[in-house]
């Protein structure tokens, strides 16, 4: 069966989800002090989005969290948050 036609004067917009900071759990010294691996985090620290060329604001205008306690910037988040704004055609202000 095939596909029905598209309605005209309706654009198919492609809607994409925005992305999870990835972050380390913490080590637990009891337990040896091993790497326990990583875990969704809350949101994007400051200095993964100052990295992209975003702002606070902005980036919440994107629908990305924002976590502003975090200070790491990991460089799977970073490589995260470049794809999106590819995907979505945004150029950040004053950005190359």
């Amino acid at each position: 069966m095939a596909s029905p036609p598209p309605v005209s004067g309706l654009s198919e917009e492609r809607s994409f989800e925005p992305p999870r900071a990835i972050v380390k759990k913490p080590r637990l010294r009891k337990y040896g002090g091993i790497d326990p691996g990583v875990r969704e985090g809350r949101g994007f620290s400051i200095p993964e989005l100052k990295e992209v060329g975003l702002g606070v604001k902005e980036a919440m205008k994107l629908g990305l969290y924002v976590d502003k306690r975090r200070k790491t910037k990991w460089p799977w988040n970073v490589e995260a948050l470049r794809k999106y704004l590819e995907a979505i055609g945004y150029k950040p202000r004053g950005y190359p």
